[in-house]
């Protein structure tokens, strides 16, 4: 009887660890989640940090600035000011 009772206490104690062992993994699951969601969002912004310089360098060696209207049309100009005024006729700038 003692030896069937040490068994199952035994047996209990290695269960109770392998649900403990199991919610320490959800956690680092889940933690490599949140990590990978950093990571998007810093090469989303990377990204579009990148586009609006190429916009400035192209700008800046063509001559000419250009906006994007709320109506789908591209307003060009010598300055980025009169572009975006070029705008005001065609429902003002694409936000």
């Amino acid at each position: 009887m003692r030896i069937a009772l040490a068994a199952l206490i035994f047996t209990l104690a290695l269960g109770v660890g392998g649900i403990s062992t199991a919610g320490q993994l959800g956690g680092v699951v889940q933690g490599v989640k949140e990590a990978g969601q950093v990571t998007k969002e810093g090469a989303k912004t990377a990204g579009e940090a990148t586009k609006d310089g190429a916009k400035t360098v192209k700008n800046t060696v063509t001559g000419d600035a250009q906006a994007k209207c709320a109506d789908g049309t591209t307003q060009t100009s010598k300055t980025q000011k009169a572009a975006n005024a070029a705008c005001k006729k065609h429902g003002g700038l694409m936000k």
